[in-house]
């Protein structure tokens, strides 16, 4: 089975492309036609809807504009939106709001299809040349955090980096926010987590005002 790919705009392309040259079976298919030749000169096959994608392939790749945009190729809301993710693993990778996230998940594995999200950090030149970062998407809700760095070491690194902007004389009070919830993170006794952690201390700052925080995040 092959790969899918949907979505050859600025970035989805040459991610695409990098598939398809490195040897992966990989079906695409994109809203403007155009935006598929180079891929078909690369060996992929064209399809000639989204759907004739799903039919080929098991796995998904989404690269699309927005939430609409998303909603629109995969028909969602509609009869036809479990016929194409019905047994396939659809891996969403634009960036979109974490309700909707959520909700898509919701919808794809009610569907009888998988689910898995992984956003891009990057731009077109680092796409291009194969660079580009997948994130881990962090479900907080009822989750087990996986540690990635401790939020011990995210202090000490964030005190190193405010303390050097003191002495240099530059102001830096979003690194003192972030310094003052990495300490309180620490203080609950989340030390071996990583910055997911934050998330536990927002939610004790969250259950002390009773629901407002009074100042920002870094998480």
């Amino acid at each position: 089975m092959d790969v899918g790919f949907v979505g050859l705009g600025i970035m989805g392309q040459p991610m695409a492309l990098n598939l398809a040259r490195a040897g992966t079976p990989l079906t695409v298919w994109n809203r403007t036609p155009a935006r598929s030749e180079p891929l078909r000169a690369a060996g992929a096959v064209v399809a000639d809807d989204v759907a004739g994608v799903f039919r080929r392939a098991s796995t998904v790749l989404l690269m699309l504009a927005d939430e609409a945009a998303v909603d629109v190729v995969l028909e969602r809301g509609t009869p036809r939106f479990a016929g194409l993710v019905a047994g396939r693993t659809v891996v969403h990778m634009g960036t979109t709001s974490p309700g909707y996230s959520a909700g898509l998940e919701a919808d794809v594995l009610a569907a009888g299809g998988r689910y898995a999200e992984a956003p891009i950090s990057g731009s077109r030149v680092p796409a291009e040349e194969g660079r580009l970062v997948a994130m881990k998407a962090v479900k907080l809700a009822g989750r087990d955090f996986a540690p990635q760095a401790t939020i011990a070491d995210v202090l000490k690194n964030n005190r190193l980096i405010a303390e050097a902007a003191r002495q240099a004389g530059i102001a830096s009070p979003l690194l003192d926010v972030c310094h003052t919830l990495f300490g309180e993170t620490l203080g609950l006794g989340h030390g071996e987590l990583d910055m997911a952690a934050v998330v536990h201390a927002i939610e004790a700052r969250t259950r002390e005002t009773g629901g407002a925080l009074e100042e920002g995040a870094c998480a």
